[in-house]
This record gives C-alpha cells, sequence and structure tokens, in this order.
C-alpha cells in the first residue's frame, strides 16, 4: 500500500482510469500547478471505517465525493451503492453527498480492504502449448502460486515456429537479449539477461531450445507440463444450479499421442491441427523432440479429462506450411523440396545453381543456408519484393521508448539498400508522401531480418525475381512474368504458413472478441502476428509482447469485473475466420490486433500501471547487453566474415563497407529522443521554450559525436592511436548528455 504511484496517473487529469490508478498505487507528494486552483493536486488521505488501513493518494482540487465513490468501485471491483464517504465534524460524523468536493482526509465505509479482491476457482487452470509464450506464461503462473499443467502435444518444449519448421541451421534473426523465455522487468531485470558469451546476439535453433529446458529446469516446471498429450476436444461445463458463476468450467479430452509428432517421424508434412476429422485435435505454439532436462523416457498417459476453470491457448502463428506442386515439376530433373525441417538437403547445393521461392522471413533464412552451404548463384522469385530490415535497424526498432515512424525507418534503411541497388521508397508495401516525411508499410510476411542478403546481391550470389512460378521445365523454371531461368539445378519452396483452423473448432469458436473465443473472458487464445501493417514500429522481437500476454489473462481470470467492464464498452475488435486467406478467427490483421492490445492495456489500471514498467525494459535489456559499440562490432564481423567467405569462393574485390557507424546508430537515437520531447510537449508535460533549449542540446551534441568520430578517423588514417579513444570520448559524452 505504499508503493510509488506513477506518474501517468498524476498528469492525466481527466481519465478517470487513470485516477483509479492513483487510488490503487498512491504516491506520496503533491505535484505543483499551474492556472485554475480546480486543476490543482491535493493529497487526500482515504480511511476504511472500522478498520486499520489508510490510503493517501494525490487528487485534483475539484474531485467529488462521487467520483471518488466511483473509482473505488471501478479499481477494486466493489458495489457503487455499498460505499458511502463521511466527514469528521467535531465529535461526529457526516456523510457527504455525491455533489461536494472531496475532503482531505474522508472515512470510507462498504469496502474492507484497499486491496483487490482475488476470484477463486474450484478447479486448477490449464494451459495448451509450449512454445515461448506457453512456456512465459508458466513461468508467470509459477511465480504467482496458480495450479495448472501444461499440455503439449510433442516430446519436447520448444514452440513449433523452433521445432515443427525450423532446420537444424536456423537462427534468429532478431536480437538475442529480448528472446530469453525469463526476460521480465519485475523478476531478475537485466542481471537475468544472459550475456553475449553464453546467448549470441543471434542463437541457433538448438540453443534455444536449450535455454528453454535450462529455465524450465530452473523454475522447476516440469511437474506440471505434460508432453506428448493433444488437447481433442472441450465442454463447457455450466455452473450449477444456485452457484456462482466462478463454478463455469471447462472439460478438456486428452490423448497420448507419443511421437506421432515427433519431427523426425512426422515433421511438418501434415497440418499441426487435425480440423478434418470428427476430433480436430489441438496443440498451442509449442513443438518437441526430446525430454525434460534430468528425465528418463515417460510412458505414454491414457485418453483423459482435465477439468479447469480457466485456460490460455498459444497456438503460434507459424502453423500449417503451404506445399503446392507445379506441373511440369517431375520432369525437372533436380532435387525440388521444402526449406523448413530439415527437409531439404542443403549440403547438395555446393557450387550450384537453383531458385527459392518465396521471400518472407522463413525464405530469407534459407538464402543465409545456401550460401553458408557453398551455392554458386541462385534466383530469389517472389510475387512481390519484400522490405527487408537491417540488423542495425532492428536494434534500433526494438531499443527505443517509443515505436519509431516507417519514414525514419525507410530513411535509414537507404544506405544498406545501395548495395541491393533499389530504393526502399519504391516498394509496393510502402505507402508515403511526397516529401517522404509520412509513411506507413503493408506487407504480408514479417521482416526478414539481416545484412547477408544484400550483400550477397552486391557479390552477384542473389538476384531478385519479381513474379510466380508458372511451370517447370527439365532444369529450367518458367516465370509469369515471361523470362525462363534456365540451367537450375535445385528449387527450394519457402511458401509461408497457413493459421490451425483446428483451434477454432476445439474452441467451438465462431467470432473472437478481442482474445476471448466469442466473448468468453475464462479463455484466452492468442498468436503473435505474421504480417506487418503500421506507420510505427514497435519491435521485432517477442519477449515483451510474451511478457504482457501472461500477465493480462491471469489479470482477467482474477479480476473477472474488469473483463466484464471492456466487453460492455464494446471497444474490441471482432475477428472471423478467414479460410481463403488462410486465417483462423483467432488469428488478427496487424492493426487490428494493435487495436485490441491497445484496448486492454490502457483502459484497465493495472495492467498501465504494470506495461509502464514492462515496456521501458525493452531498451534496459539491450543496453544491458548488447550496447551499441558491441552490436555494431558483431554486426561488422558476420559481415567481413562473409566477404572472406566470397573472397575464398574466388571473389577478389575489395571488401564492401559496412554501411552503418557508430555515428549513425547514435544519430538515430537522437531522433528518437527529439520525438520523446515532442511527445511531451504534445501532452502538455514540457513547455515550447524548455523544447526547444532541448532539442538545440541533442543536435550540437550529436555534432559533437560526429566531429568526434571524424576526428578519430582522420587520426587513424595518419597512423594515430587514437581512434578508440576518440570514439569512446563522444560517446561517454553522450551518454551523460542522455542521462542528463
Amino acid at each position: 500500500k505504499n508503493r510509488n504511484r506513477t506518474s501517468s496517473a498524476r498528469h492525466a487529469s481527466d481519465c478517470p482510469a487513470a485516477m483509479a490508478m492513483a487510488l490503487v498505487q498512491p504516491g506520496a507528494a503533491v505535484r505543483p500547478s499551474r492556472g485554475d486552483e480546480s486543476r490543482r493536486w491535493k493529497n487526500v488521505t482515504l480511511k476504511i471505517m472500522g478498520g486499520g488501513e489508510d490510503l493517501t493518494c494525490p487528487l485534483m482540487q475539484a474531485s467529488t465525493v462521487y467520483d471518488v465513490r466511483r473509482l473505488l468501485a471501478d479499481a477494486l471491483g466493489e458495489d457503487l451503492a455499498a460505499i458511502e464517504l463521511f466527514e469528521k465534524m467535531g465529535c461526529k460524523f457526516k456523510r457527504m453527498r455525491n455533489c461536494e468536493e472531496i475532503a482531505t482526509v474522508c472515512l470510507v465505509k462498504g469496502i474492507k480492504t484497499f486491496a483487490r479482491r482475488l476470484q477463486a476457482y474450484p478447479h486448477p487452470f490449464v494451459i495448451i502449448g509450449g512454445g515461448h509464450l506457453g512456456l512465459r506464461e508458466a513461468l508467470h503462473w509459477t511465480r504467482v502460486g496458480l495450479d495448472f499443467v501444461l499440455f503439449e502435444r510433442k516430446p519436447r518444449i520448444g514452440g513449433n515456429a523452433w521445432f515443427g519448421i525450423a532446420n537444424s541451421t536456423s537462427k534468429l534473426q532478431s536480437e538475442g537479449p529480448q528472446y530469453q523465455l525469463d526476460w521480465d522487468a519485475f523478476h531478475g531485470g537485466v542481471a537475468a539477461i544472459m550475456p553475449f558469451e553464453k546467448y549470441s546476439f543471434w542463437p541457433t535453433r538448438d540453443r534455444i531450445l536449450e535455454h528453454f529446458e535450462e529455465v524450465v529446469g530452473r523454475y522447476n516446471l516440469w511437474p506440471n507440463i505434460r508432453l506428448s498429450t493433444q488437447v481433442v476436444e472441450m465442454d463447457i461445463l455450466q455452473a450449477p444450479r444456485g452457484a456462482p458463476e466462478n463454478h463455469r468450467a471447462y472439460r478438456l479430452r486428452h490423448e497420448a499421442v507419443g511421437n506421432k509428432f515427433h519431427r523426425d517421424a512426422y515433421g511438418a508434412r501434415q497440418p499441426l491441427h487435425d480440423d478434418g476429422g470428427d476430433e480436430g485435435g489441438v496443440d498451442g505454439d509449442g513443438d518437441q523432440e526430446g525430454l525434460p532436462v534430468g528425465g528418463g523416457e515417460e510412458e505414454p498417459a491414457e485418453e483423459g479429462f482435465t477439468t479447469c476453470s480457466c485456460l490460455s491457448f498459444f497456438p503460434g502463428a507459424l502453423a500449417s506450411p503451404h506445399r503446392r506442386l507445379w506441373p511440369g515439376e517431375e520432369s525437372f530433373g533436380g532435387m525440388v523440396g521444402y526449406g523448413f525441417n530439415d527437409e531439404y538437403d542443403y549440403a547438395a547445393t555446393k557450387n550450384q545453381d537453383g531458385i527459392v521461392i518465396g521471400m518472407g522471413a522463413f525464405a530469407v533464412e534459407n538464402v543465409r543456408t545456401v550460401l553458408e552451404f557453398g551455392a554458386r548463384k541462385f534466383y530469389v522469385v517472389a510475387r512481390h519484393i519484400n522490405l527487408l530490415l537491417p540488423r542495425v535497424l532492428s536494434w534500433y526498432v526494438n531499443q527505443s521508448s517509443m515505436p519509431p515512424p516507417a519514414a525514419c525507418i525507410l530513411r535509414a534503411m537507404e544506405p544498406m539498400y545501395e548495395y541491393y541497388g533499389r530504393d526502399p521508397w519504391t516498394y509496393f508495401s510502402v505507402v508515403a508522401t511526397a516529401d517522404h516525411r509520412q509513411a506507413s508499410i503493408r506487407q504480408y510476411t514479417r521482416w526478414g531480418i539481416g545484412d547477408l542478403y544484400f550483400l550477397a546481391t552486391y557479390y552477384g550470389k542473389i538476384e531478385t525475381v519479381e513474379g510466380e512460378v508458372k511451370r517447370f521445365r527439365h532444369r529450367s523454371v518458367v516465370i509469369t512474368n515471361g523470362r525462363v531461368i534456365d540451367d537450375i539445378d535445385y528449387v527450394i519452396k519457402c511458401l509461408g504458413f497457413d493459421c490451425d483452423f483446428g483451434v477454432d473448432k476445439v474452441m467451438k469458436t465462431k467470432v473472437h472478441i478481442g482474445y476471448w473465443p466469442d466473448g468468453d473472458f475464462r479463455r484466452w487464445v492468442c498468436s503473435d502476428q505474421s504480417a506487418i501493417d503500421a506507420s510505427r514500429f514497435g519491435g521485432t522481437s517477442i519477449s515483451s509482447f510474451a511478457a504482457s500476454v501472461s500477465m493480462w489473462p491471469t489479470h482477467f481470470f482474477q479480476h473477472p469485473e474488469d473483463a466484464k467492464r471492456i466487453l460492455g464498452m464494446g471497444v474490441l475488435v471482432e475477428n472471423r475466420a478467414r479460410p481463403d486467406k488462410g486465417a483462423a478467427a483467432y488469428h488478427y490483421e496487424p492493426r487490428m490486433a494493435s487495436a485490441v492490445i491497445l484496448v486492454m492495456a490502457t483502459i484497465i489500471p493495472e495492467i498501465a500501471d504494470w506495461e509502464n514498467v514492462n515496456s521501458p525494459f525493452r531498451k534496459a535489456s539491450l543496453w544491458a547487453v548488447a550496447q551499441p559499440e558491441k552490436f555494431l562490432e558483431e554486426c561488422e564481423k558476420d559481415w567481413y566474415g562473409y566477404c572472406q567467405m566470397f573472397k575464398d569462393q574466388g571473389d577478389e574485390r575489395p571488401f564492401p563497407a559496412y554501411p552503418y557507424s557508430l555515428d549513425f546508430i547514435y544519430g538515430l537515437l537522437a531522433q528518437e529522443h527529439e520525438e520523446n520531447l515532442v511527445h511531451l510537449i504534445k501532452r502538455g508535460l514540457m513547455s515550447p521554450e524548455t523544447l526547444e533549449l532541448e532539442l538545440g542540446h541533442i543536435r550540437a551534441t550529436g555534432r559533437t559525436l560526429a566531429a568526434s568520430v571524424a576526428a578519430a578517423a582522420e587520426s587513424a588514417e595518419e597512423g594515430g592511436g587514437g581512434q578508440d579513444a576518440g570514439v569512446a570520448a563522444g560517446i561517454l559524452k553522450w551518454r551523460r548528455d542522455m542521462e542528463e
């Protein structure tokens, strides 16, 4: 009850939700203000009548008794009619009327405590899916002391993206510090983030699965996890007559599937969830291969039933890989296969010419793989040429306090795209104003993140062809644009993924309202996004999102009145299945998902307060391990390492310079800081005069850093030894200024 109240509650004077946050999480001092006296702040002490608790919080001078009653009722889940406020008048108590201005000391009748009541349930909770999101939910429920069981269809935890889809050569494309299961601003903080020496910035598939198992073992989650167990049916059990609503439950039928979904035995050769039969079994985002750490092989359990009061389901966005046969494929005469689940023999591409069909994030990963295996030259054939994101810009987006605008990202792409020979502003997915001050990006696949695609294009190893494959001929492929690519030795298909319609079938879902099937807030079904559609970009990593979607359903389970309030407002987006687009009801388009997230993260005070800590941790977690200097150093090592690889293959051209520098990165950080200041003035939290002073200081500091870097480079060219010292001095000065 003495926790510091967040500053957002102090300043959002006209927002009842923010005032409710202030009531639940009080602070200390009154914040002075200018202007209208009714908008000044004062400390108000609320005391529970007949109890020992009191609460001191800042409220506006003009706040009325009704305001406080209503906010107490909303924040604590109590009956508004039962709450009354009294003011002591000498030796008597006067009941205060709704229209009266709130007194500085009040007695509260009708509540027993200022702590919110947690809803109790008669049955345990259930998680379906043992991937990143499901395991993060399990970790959160363990920390808050909930009784639960996690069902995972495969014999190893990990997630379909990493076990059912990824190849043994696959690597994380975003940054490792923000892809860790125990990434948590509230437990461990930056001290829990694994350093680069233990966990690369771009870890391999096997290292990620190993990390998941390390965390599960450390927190002793194995007793709550049932591997090789598939949930195949769900029935809703209504509460018995006369029993409270929390006695409504769900009866899950599950089957032991042994190694049926083991990657080596079954892999991704069938849809993950069968929605064509009578049972349509489902699993979540988890897919597994091995055994629990320290465990021997377990005997498969018999078919069984589990009754639960609440459940969280995480199907994941990558479910059923597209498979397609083209006319003439049987007469091609070379190797044709799919680029996932280790189905393709990449070693056979050495010194060969080939084609990769598709240009999504997974196709870009296949490009890296065939290059590392020594492919001579290959073509990337795609219906649309998608934007790719350089590594430095992925780092910048993930550490930003506010989502950077698309126009800023596109401008920052330009140095890298010079090696590609393309202008990022001209892509089909970009809509921009003539002066390039405003832009939005919409494409039907995730970012492909990396630098190698650009470098390999510069070296002539890759040619990108816009069009679709029409048919195969012997050692050649015909494209819809009329081009025929001859003398081809292999074809790798990376055709994208569909959602899992079996999830909707088992959940008996007709329409999703937010993340709730048919508006049932005791069932939470959530996946990440598989496309891009935004004018600002909040991140490319998943750990922050995983932390949020583990906390949010737990809050609504424990405080159902908040879920009912959101549903009653009618502000959540509804979503239905779109089979023609391969999208189940649980899978939202990016902008619709953003609308759902915005509602859930801002309307409920406790969630908003939690996010005020969770979101800034994105920057802290990256800067703790992947400072700009270290991250740039590793990017350059990879870049010049691939240059050497191409030289070893016979290309004697001088190595092209890595297109990003510390000066460029700190220039982006200066833009970010300027945007933050502009945001403050728009909210009325900074005067225009102060803003101008701050902006001038930032720009001057940026010029100082640029001059320092230039001087260091000149010194190095002249044989001086001051390059590192000069750059370091500029960086240290910049950091001191940023801290101030």
